[in-house]
């Protein structure tokens, strides 16, 4: 009896907390479409406590701020959003239209590795891992058939050359992914922030860095970071003036 009170008091919370999280999102959405857009970050941002890891909000939040005038929070929101799908058009456009915003934005080489980047960029870790395992999975397929003798040996070998090269390549896009992942992405959210050559405000200052500048995290030391930007420019820069990605 007691079990049963129990489960029905969880499934009304669950259902209460469904009905309310529901009406937060219709009332952020509104808030949206009335320009009130202070009123719909925070909502949309207390919705994401319960939700870090939801597609849609840390899109609308990234276009909130993107409303607000504050790149550097839209494209950190976008990026995190891209995490987790990173073939999601809308959400690529709107990076776009953001960083088109960034004030002297850094120019990258357009090398091959670049490129190759580029590419694993549209890749997810989820994805990167199921192709490793479907890869793997039909390399033990065909050395099987190899030891069963179910085909033309030939075949099989040249079939096995195959699936071991892709097996390889998958390895490869498994381990660019992860290192990807592995890294402390951030941009930078002050309006124009001075980089210095070490962790104090006294050191020389090496150049300015505006809004919306992304950048990974080399080293820290105390409420200070080491940067590097995407044209391999390196300098410290206050941990605050950085959302991290």
């Amino acid at each position: 009896m007691i079990k049963k009170y129990l489960s029905l008091v969880v499934l009304m919370m669950v259902f209460s907390s469904t009905v309310f999280g529901s009406l937060m999102l219709n009332q952020a959405e509104q808030f949206y479409k009335d320009k009130k857009y202070d009123k719909a970050l925070i909502t949309y941002q207390h919705l994401l406590e319960s939700s870090p890891k939801s597609v849609s909000l840390l899109y609308n939040i990234g276009n909130t701020y993107f409303k607000l005038n504050k790149v550097g929070y839209s494209i950190g929101y976008y990026r995190r959003a891209l995490k987790w799908e990173p073939l999601n058009k809308d959400i690529r456009y709107n990076l776009t239209l953001a960083r088109k915003g960034v004030v002297d934005s850094a120019s990258v080489p357009n090398s091959i590795y670049q490129k190759v980047m580029g590419w694993v960029a549209l890749i997810s870790l989820n994805m990167s891992y199921y192709i490793l395992m479907l890869s793997l999975f039909f390399v033990l397929l065909v050395f099987w058939c190899l030891q069963k003798k179910k085909f033309s040996r030939e075949i099989l070998m040249n079939v096995a050359v195959v699936s071991v090269v892709t097996c390889a390549m998958a390895f490869v896009l498994f381990f660019l992914t992860m290192n990807r992942y592995s890294q402390d992405y951030v941009v930078v959210i002050e309006k124009k922030a001075s980089v210095y050559s070490g962790p104090s405000d006294v050191m020389a200052l090496l150049f300015y860095v505006h809004e919306g500048h992304e950048c990974k995290i080399v080293n820290t030391s105390g409420r200070w970071s080491e940067i590097e930007l995407l044209n391999g420019f390196k300098g410290w820069i206050p941990t605050e003036s950085l959302f991290s990605i």
